[in-house]
């Protein structure tokens, strides 16, 4: 029925809409039209009857619920319970806040305390250096000095020679005058060893 009244509808719109002059046959479109305005009216009345059905339990509904809100609802506890929604946002978004400044510190000091710990490996690398270099000096001046002292008495035994050979040279000179030991000549011979 509805694809009937579909194609009487669009042959109608067609019919109404041609400015062409009117001829005997428009007043067989007329009868149709005339005829088709019953089924208007009904299709009509159909509608405001499904809308009746839809829109007048809503509207009671909505009516009843407005009716128990304002009797069981206290006003003042709604607005008490917005308000504190809206300070528990409000924190909410503090801490949040809070939280990312937080975050970014601790990975900016995570970052620093990474970089610094590489700057001390590096200088524990240049102290172990230089306690190498100075292990290496240290020994190269104690190897000499050993080698100083190791020497030293052989030293000592060839100045001591030197020294007796000269005296009993000198003995032997001055023998005859007796009168000592030539200090100046013992002086030049010390210089020299």
């Amino acid at each position: 029925m509805k694809s009937k009244l579909k194609l009487c509808i669009y042959a109608l719109w067609a019919t109404l809409n041609d400015s062409r002059p009117r001829r005997p046959d428009d007043q067989q479109l007329d009868a149709l039209a005339d005829s088709l305005q019953t089924h208007f009216t009904d299709h009509g009345k159909l509608i405001k009857k499904e809308i009746v059905k839809i829109l007048v339990p809503t509207h009671n509904h909505v009516k009843n619920t407005f009716r128990i809100l304002d009797k069981e609802v206290d006003t003042t506890y709604g607005q008490g319970a917005a308000i504190l929604n809206k300070a528990c946002k409000e924190y909410e978004g503090t801490v949040f806040n809070q939280m990312n400044d937080f975050t970014k510190a601790h990975e900016a000091t995570r970052a620093k305390a990474a970089k610094i710990m590489e700057e001390l490996k590096m200088e524990y690398a240049a102290r172990e250096l230089l306690w190498t270099k100075l292990r290496e000096s240290v020994d190269e001046i104690v190897e000499r000095a050993i080698a100083e002292v190791e020497d030293t008495p052989a030293r000592i035994e060839r100045t001591i020679a030197k020294v007796e050979k000269k005296a009993k040279d000198l003995e032997a000179k001055d023998a005859s005058s007796a009168k000592g030991i030539n200090f100046k000549g013992l002086q030049d011979f010390l210089k020299a060893a």
